[in-house]
């Protein structure tokens, strides 16, 4: 599981938002593993937003360094605000959480999204990461995210989705839950810039 034992390298200087509060903006990165058959995501998230969130959802006083069971109430949680379909079929896929870590005013979690078979993925229906390639095609990924936009409607997701060498950017806000995609990162207002690097979870930022 590539994503979750390599330090993200990628970028999160955001274009336009370089004056707007840290606590507003969140990273998702999503890679296909056509092994597994499944996506593997890590998400960067302004750890007090979570906590709100969490505490709306469950109806109480919700900290993640205090809290029993945080890791089962993360994937319960996360269930309820993401999910990956793709444009031609619309069933919900399964969640298995990996876990979560604490820097400083940000929460990693991380977690692999199974998807329900359908013809977007490579070999057509019933054949799901088991062709030759294992490829997918992202541009008929629907990923909709909602984390924290109960509790923080001004935030925005940036979102990078990757299949092997190809790479599709985008966002996701409260207007706009689900993503659009595009090729290149500059050409969506506030996309992250990939001359610059970005500090990756075990950076201490």
């Amino acid at each position: 599981m590539k994503l979750f034992l390599v330090l993200i390298l990628l970028v999160a200087v955001w274009s336009t938002n370089a004056d707007a509060h840290p606590g507003h903006t969140q990273l998702t990165e999503v890679e296909w593993n056509p092994a597994s058959a499944r996506f593997e995501v890590a998400m960067k998230l302004d750890a007090a937003a979570l906590e709100d969130s969490m505490s709306l959802q469950f109806g109480k006083h919700f900290r993640l360094e205090a809290s029993e069971e945080v890791d089962k109430k993360l994937a319960k949680w996360m269930l309820d605000h993401f999910r990956i379909t793709f444009s031609d079929f619309s069933r919900d896929g399964h969640l298995r959480w990996v876990g979560h870590e604490l820097q400083r005013q940000s929460a990693w979690l991380y977690f692999e999204y199974i998807p329900v078979r359908g013809s977007a993925l490579t070999g057509g229906a019933g054949n799901v990461g088991n062709d030759a390639s294992g490829r997918i095609d992202l541009n008929q990924v629907r990923l909709e995210n909602w984390c924290v936009l109960n509790v923080r409607p001004d935030a925005v997701h940036h979102v990078i989705l990757r299949d092997r060498q190809e790479v599709r950017y985008g966002y996701c806000s409260f207007d706009q839950p689900v993503l659009e995609l595009t090729v290149q990162p500059d050409s969506i207002s506030g996309m992250p810039d990939i001359r610059r690097d970005y500090p990756g979870p075990h950076s201490g930022q």
